[in-house]
């Protein structure tokens, strides 16, 4: 199939192939038979690919909103907890620039979603067990760093993400304006936790 006769289909971002025109002159020009289409095929017009672009940004947008919405929120549960059981006093001043980071970062994300129309309730549930609250005392703090270290990591690429590709100007410069804080944050969490290990 001739994927490069842009007037009358197009390749999208996630790899599916949209015919634009589905008459037998256009059909031909890209290699397709006259008859059956391949079911890898969706017959659509420039209208109907507009929307379905806008939904499937909508959709990452939805995403990105929602993932640094629920790390957020664990980073500040995990956080107060930390303040309450560890003795470690570098642990406990590190847990509260975490959750300091933390709650400036998911009020901002609250104010964009709400923004963009979103039902904040819904993206970020109060229903999620803090991951630390069964863990014994003897073995807390190397646990809390262990989970805040998978957290920033997948904060500090989530944010990488947006800020590269994310279309819309607002969401990318948020994201773009947290991750010097989000990788300073992870270097303080991986020293802290060396030091504390070894």
């Amino acid at each position: 199939m001739n994927f490069s006769n842009a007037t009358c289909a197009t390749l999208d971002q996630f790899g599916i192939f949209y015919l634009l025109d589905n008459t037998t002159a256009a059909r031909a020009a890209i290699g397709l038979p006259k008859v059956q289409l391949n079911p890898d095929i969706v017959v659509v017009n420039a209208q109907q690919i507009a929307l379905l672009m806008a939904e499937k940004l909508r959709r990452i947008e939805l995403r990105f909103f929602k993932q640094s919405l629920a790390i957020g929120n664990r980073g500040v549960r995990m956080a107060r907890l930390t303040l309450e059981r560890s003795p470690n006093q570098s642990l406990r001043i590190l847990a509260r620039g975490v959750a300091s980071l933390s709650e400036k970062i998911t009020g901002e994300i609250a104010q964009l979603a709400c923004a963009h129309g979103c039902d904040v309730g819904q993206l970020a549930p109060e229903t999620e067990v803090n991951p630390l609250a069964a863990v014994p005392a003897g073995n807390f703090d190397e646990s809390y760093l262990e989970f805040l270290i998978t957290d920033c990591e997948n904060l500090v690429t989530l944010f990488e993400d947006v800020a590269r590709g994310m279309q819309d100007p607002g969401v990318r410069s948020f994201a773009a304006k947290y991750l010097p804080a989000l990788h300073e944050q992870l270097s303080q969490v991986e020293k802290l936790r060396c030091e504390i290990t070894t």
